[in-house]
């Protein structure tokens, strides 16, 4: 696979999932922006987006790019169309890696304002 194919599938992903990307974008400058106040939520949030982050680019960028490159191999797209269960398990492990963090930075526990009673 040559550079310019390489390049035109990078930004079609990144053009593709730029609303994710915006969003994870935003939840790593929360957590940044929110590091005094709450520790503990803000660093578990900042790992669940980034997690996300690096997901949508690093397994769309693969998933664009990955049946050009295995049938310039010689794959059949056959065989190239069986790992696609696989690496679809994979990004959904992931994703619930990375959802799993922010669930857990909602709950996490954080100074409270006002006494119980």
């Amino acid at each position: 696979m040559d550079q310019t194919k390489l390049i035109q599938a990078l930004l079609s992903i990144l053009m593709v999932h730029s609303p994710l990307i915006v969003i994870y974008l935003l939840g790593i400058g929360f957590a940044l922006g929110t590091w005094d106040r709450h520790r503990l939520a803000s660093a578990l949030t900042l790992i669940g987006s980034g997690v996300l982050l690096l997901h949508v680019i690093t397994l769309g960028t693969i998933t664009a790019v990955l049946p050009s490159i295995l049938h310039d191999r010689g794959w059949s797209n056959a065989d190239i169309a069986d790992i696609f269960p696989t690496i679809n398990m994979l990004r959904s492990m992931i994703s619930s890696i990375g959802v799993g963090f922010l669930l857990v930075a909602i709950f996490a526990r954080r100074p409270t304002q006002f006494a119980e009673g």
